[in-house]
C-alpha cells in the first residue's frame, strides 16, 4: 500500500511520466511485494526554480546529478528487508533510466514506513488490507 510521490522536471511530457509512473509501479510489484493493483502515484512537475539539489552530494567520485534528476518518494505500510529495498532501487533505477533515457545518477529514492491504522482509504474509515477485510 505505497503512496508514491514523483518529482521531476516541469519539462517532461505526460507521455514519459504515465511511461516513468507504469515502469515504476511493474518494479514495486516484482521487486518490492506490492500488489498489482495498488498503485497510487502523485507526479509532481516543477520548474527548475523549486528544485534546489547538491549535484555531487552523495555521488561516487566524478559523477554528478544532472536537471534530468527525479525524486521518488515513496511511504509504504510494511517494513522490508535491507536486501529487499537494495535490490528495488537498483532494478527500478535500471528500468527507469531506459524508459526514460536518463542517466541512473538522475534517480533517488526516499522510503519511510507507516501502520495500517495510519491509513484510511476512503470513508474516513481506518484501513485494512484487502486480505484483513
Amino acid at each position: 500500500m505505497p503512496l508514491v510521490r514523483i518529482y521531476v522536471d516541469q519539462t517532461r511530457s505526460d507521455a514519459e511520466t504515465a511511461s516513468l509512473s507504469n515502469t515504476l509501479q511493474e518494479c514495486l510489484v516484482s521487486d518490492f511485494n506490492v500488489p498489482r493493483d495498488d498503485q497510487f502515484h502523485i507526479i509532481h512537475k516543477l520548474d527548475r526554480t523549486q528544485r534546489t539539489i547538491n549535484t555531487s552530494y552523495a555521488m561516487p567520485k566524478g559523477k554528478q546529478r544532472s536537471n534530468d534528476w527525479i525524486l521518488i518518494e515513496i511511504t509504504g505500510g510494511k517494513p522490508r528487508l535491507k536486501e529487499m529495498k537494495a535490490r528495488f532501487y537498483k532494478v527500478a533505477a535500471t528500468k527507469i533510466s531506459v524508459a526514460l533515457n536518463i542517466d541512473p545518477a538522475d534517480i533517488m529514492f526516499v522510503l519511510s514506513h507507516n501502520h495500517i491504522e495510519d491509513w484510511s482509504f476512503s470513508h474516513g474509515d481506518i484501513a485494512t488490507l484487502p486480505e484483513e477485510a
